[in-house]
């Protein structure tokens, strides 16, 4: 995820466990320190508890599993099993080059793009490649690739698009060799290959389309500029605003009921308030955001918080295109209410070579877990889930 430079308002929610948040955030004990040791479970007043159980396989197994108990069936062992696959180790990359006039990802990228697309597939999914190249600040990106993944639902109803980026940089955008990108954003992609997973043999009215995008990080996100490439080019690929010219693979922009994409959910400090935080450019009202902390709310123990100025994710030009999209992000990765000085921690590794799971008390598969059942929840309410 790009980084961002300003402040962000926002318009704070009432949750059912108001009075355990305030019991929480109330309770002394939150200061700023850097991982170590260990990372244990945060303390987060979760309504399910959610044990981090060992990595067995490197193969993700997907028994089928009953349609009414959808949410709870996501597993956090197969969500460190995604995200250990997706190449988040010290001196891996999912990068580009930055040093010569045409760039190229790192091997990794390649890699993690293959393993997309075969789990996709293994999954039942109708998935394939989406390739591209752009140019910015005179260099050409060349060998770019969205994954794209459709569940196909019935004909003239609503599509819902899940995407999360699996490219990553570095502070300097230059390094192609380290920048495992475990949190920014492993930890999205993994999200999503879970959603995917735990709803793989369900029947929904509507069409889903997961999308792991390219190119986010090279995107530009600032005054009267588009964005992130990979979002771009779908758009200009899968979408149309034509009838006449929509197919499977094809879908009429009105109909798009939502975006949603996951960018940066895996760090969770321990000393920080229970938060995610859904976010949009403007002060504009989102059905997409309503119904995302709703599902938040019912099938977690997390506090959504709604926020405006999130302006630099793979969302931006679905938004753009006049189409309701969201960012869904960590709480701690930066400080957007002056009111919570004291109780925020910023994430310490955020694009640097550092961002790995091999980084100690770091990436919290429980956070990770309670928001992808959150995804998993927001798509059997507005998907339609067919029993």
């Amino acid at each position: 995820m790009e980084g961002i430079n300003h402040r962000s308002l926002h318009s704070d929610h009432h949750h059912p466990l108001g009075f355990l948040r305030s019991q929480r955030l109330s309770k002394p004990g939150f200061q700023s320190h850097q991982p170590t040791g260990v990372r244990p479970l945060k303390k987060i007043l979760l309504k399910h508890a959610l044990p981090l159980l060992p990595l067995l396989l490197t193969a993700c197994t997907s028994p089928r599993q009953q349609i009414p108990e959808l949410p709870n069936a996501v597993s956090s062992e197969q969500i460190t099993c995604f995200h250990r696959n997706l190449y988040t180790a010290d001196g891996n990359s999912r990068g580009f080059a930055h040093t010569d006039s045409v760039r190229y990802p790192a091997y990794q990228h390649d890699s993690a793009r293959d393993y997309l697309l075969s789990t996709f597939r293994e999954m039942g999914y109708k998935a394939s490649l989406d390739p591209f190249h752009f140019t910015r600040f005179n260099a050409v990106y060349t060998n770019c690739a969205n994954v794209v993944a459709i569940k196909v639902g019935s004909p003239g109803y609503r599509i819902h698009i899940i995407g999360a980026h699996y490219d990553t940089v570095d502070a300097a955008h230059e390094s192609v060799t380290r920048c495992p990108g475990a949190d920014d954003n492993g930890s999205g992609v993994a999200a999503m290959l879970e959603t995917a997973r735990v709803i793989q043999h369900a029947q929904f009215r509507d069409t889903i389309v997961f999308v792991a995008f390219d190119a986010e990080e090279k995107g530009s996100y600032g005054p009267g500029q588009k964005g992130s490439p990979g979002a771009l080019h779908f758009l200009k690929t899968y979408t149309t605003d034509d009838p006449s010219t929509t197919a499977d693979n094809c879908f009429l922009r009105s109909a798009i009921a939502g975006m949603i994409s996951i960018d940066t959910i895996g760090y969770d400090n321990a000393g920080t308030p229970p938060y995610v935080v859904i976010g949009r450019k403007n002060f504009r009202r989102s059905s997409t955001g309503k119904h995302l902390e709703n599902a938040i709310e019912t099938s977690t123990g997390l506090i959504p918080r709604q926020a405006f100025g999130y302006n630099q994710s793979d969302h931006m030009p679905f938004q753009h295109a006049g189409i309701d999209a969201v960012h869904l992000v960590e709480y701690d990765f930066r400080k957007y209410w002056p009111e919570d000085e004291g109780t925020f921690i910023e994430n310490p590794y955020y694009h640097t070579d550092a961002d790995s799971i091999d980084s100690p008390d770091y990436i919290s598969y429980a956070y990770i877990t309670e928001i992808t059942k959150a995804l998993t929840a927001y798509l059997c309410e507005q998907a339609l889930l067919i029993q």
